[in-house]
This record gives C-alpha cells, structure tokens and sequence, in this order.
C-alpha cells in the first residue's frame, strides 16, 4: 500500500494505492472517487490491519475499507494526538499504539 497523490497536477488530497508487486501496477484502492468519509492528506505511516489500513495524516489516524474504500477516523486531536506531530503506528492484539509528542499512546 502507497498513499500518492491521485493526479500529479493536485495533490491536496491523497489516494491510497495497492501495488501489484511483480508488475508494479496500482490500483486505486481510496481516493476523493472511491469510498466515502473525510479525505487524509500527508501520510507518515500505513498499516495493514485485516480488511482496512490504518493511515496516519497529520496527527489523526483513519481506517481505510479495502473492500469499500471508506474512510473514518479513528483518533484525532481530541482524543489522543496533537495535530501535525509525526508520528508512527503499531498494533498489538486489539491495541493500537501510536507515538505522539515523545510519548505512546494506545488505544
């Protein structure tokens, strides 16, 4: 999984990719197009986590549907992460860890 701008002329928004890695080939798995939810911008981290991605952008992490495309968020500002703070993503069992300020959160 890549999160690359759909269009290289706009890169506002992020569309999430799955590469074929023998031929390299992208499909556009989550995008402005497909799936419905708030749009991610920069990603720092993705993780694959059974039938979604965890996508990290900008303090906030989303669950991305691969089947759908749909997109919500999971964490935010207002529950645990300080916006704009790069941070990482790991999952253990049903908790997900996340770093945040020189902290980790979990959730």
């Amino acid at each position: 999984m890549i999160a690359l701008p759909e269009d290289p002329d706009e890169d506002e928004h992020l569309a999430l990719f799955a590469v074929e890695l023998a031929s390299g080939n992208r499909l556009v798995v989550s995008s402005a197009s497909i799936g419905e939810g708030p749009m991610f911008n920069e990603t720092s981290d993705l993780l694959l986590d059974g039938d979604r991605v965890l996508a990290l952008s900008w303090g906030r992490i989303f669950a991305v549907d691969l089947a759908t495309g749909d997109r919500t968020i999971l964490v935010d500002s207002s529950t645990a992460l300080e916006p704009y703070d790069p941070v990482a993503i790991a999952r253990s069992g049903d908790r997900l860890y996340a770093t945040s300020g020189g902290a980790i959160v979990a959730r």
